[in-house]
């Protein structure tokens, strides 16, 4: 226990061999999984699988991005997991915060459940994807084979009210759903629009958008009125968040 108490003190007045430990700790739980035991630092990263729950995960850019960089950074780093340590050790910090990026990566959790008791996490994601300025048009386009064929007809009348207004949205509840999802596309290809469940969240921009919009049709101002609601919703729950939302 004496020793335990010396190391922590040490570790935390060494920034750089406590990044590099830090680094080498997430390591392998990434890049050399089932490694954990590896490491004397007590830090467990968990990660929730997005492809098997996500439509076509082949399609999906993001996820072809992280795979990339997963071959960039596995092709460097030792294969035996005795030797990670001493490789992290000869980094330099530069080196090692990409690796901490990296690997940190994984942990981020903004999974809208069907059971959703985690709205402080999300709020949170919110205000990290501002930071990194997310823009999902660079990720994902409201597709038919990506996007609305996976949505009932219900739902697609929905995403059309979301994204274009009620005037776009008359109609499809007499397409089938085959239709409807063919002429959703067509309304919102290249509009750089996405539904509400993926584009971010953030309070003044969802007013802002709308607030764009021919305000003439009343459709379009209930639409105001109920993304006005989401937004104060959203505002209180980054209020848990002051730094970061400032």
């Amino acid at each position: 226990m004496q020793r335990t108490a010396a190391l922590r003190l040490e570790f935390a007045n060494n920034h750089y061999v406590a990044l590099a430990s830090v680094v080498h700790g997430l390591l392998l739980q990434t890049v050399l999984t089932h490694s954990r035991d590896h490491s004397c630092l007590d830090i467990v990263l968990t990660s929730k699988s997005v492809e098997a729950s996500m439509k076509a995960p082949g399609s999906s850019l993001a996820l072809t991005g992280l795979s990339k960089l997963a071959e960039r950074f596995g092709d460097h780093v030792p294969g035996n997991p005795a030797d990670i340590f001493e490789w992290c050790l000869e980094r330099d910090q530069h080196e090692l915060v990409e690796l901490l990026a990296f690997a940190a990566a994984h942990s981020i959790g903004a999974i809208k459940d069907k059971y959703d008791f985690r709205k402080t996490r999300r709020a949170h994601a919110e205000v990290l994807a501002d930071a990194l300025d997310l823009d999902m048009t660079n990720y994902l386009e409201a597709a038919a084979e990506s996007y609305f064929h996976h949505l009932t007809r219900d739902g697609i009348e929905a995403a059309l009210v979301d994204i274009k207004g009620a005037d776009f949205a008359s109609g499809v509840g007499r397409m089938k759903q085959a239709e409807a999802a063919a002429y959703a596309e067509a309304q919102t290809k290249g509009s750089a629009c996405l539904h509400s469940p993926i584009r971010p969240a953030k309070a003044a921009a969802i007013v802002a958008e709308r607030l764009s919009v021919d305000d003439d049709s009343d459709d379009e101002v209930h639409g105001v009125a109920d993304d006005a609601g989401e937004a104060d919703q959203l505002e209180d729950e980054l209020m848990q968040f002051p730094k970061a939302a400032e």
